[in-house]
């Protein structure tokens, strides 16, 4: 069987305009921290028809005064159709993967969108499609990024 290299995809999050609200990200961060398990839930995905099990997102929280990356993961399944999740849109169909969440995080300031447009000035930190296929380049830069903030916050620097 082929395998694929992952490819990357930013997620955007904005909390004040998503069903999925600042409350339930902390609920879901707490339950991560607390069993090593995140629980299920799908996100929608721009890309999907390049989108495949086993991708890598990072989640970007936007809209707020904290603009900044809110988790990473993989994708655990293929993308699928379904209503769309937003109300207005009620009539159009969307195409979602379940995520598997790898670390979530609170606001940081080296995950900051500020911090980051300065090294990955490729992609829209504060707004865009959620879903979105980035270079490999940039990913595996964000994902290094990602790695030297969790290696710091266990000591392992």
């Amino acid at each position: 069987m082929k395998t694929h290299e992952p490819q990357y995809f930013i997620l955007r999050w904005n909390p004040n305009v998503s069903s999925f609200k600042q409350e339930s990200f902390d609920h879901v961060r707490k339950m991560l921290a607390a069993t090593g398990d995140a629980g299920q839930f799908d996100w929608s995905i721009y890309d999907w028809q390049k989108a495949r099990k086993g991708d890598i997102f990072i989640m970007q929280k936007v809209g707020t005064d904290t603009d900044c990356i809110a988790m990473c993961g993989k994708f655990l399944t293929e993308c699928f159709a379904d209503e769309d999740w937003n109300p207005d849109r009620s009539k159009k169909k969307a195409h979602y993967a379940y995520l598997e969440i790898d670390a979530m995080f609170e606001y940081d300031d080296r995950l900051s969108a500020s911090a980051l447009e300065q090294q990955f000035s490729s992609i829209d930190w504060h707004g865009g499609h959620s879903g979105v296929l980035i270079s490999s380049e940039d990913g595996a830069g964000i994902m290094s990024v990602i790695d030297g903030v969790l290696k710091s916050d266990l000591g392992e620097e």
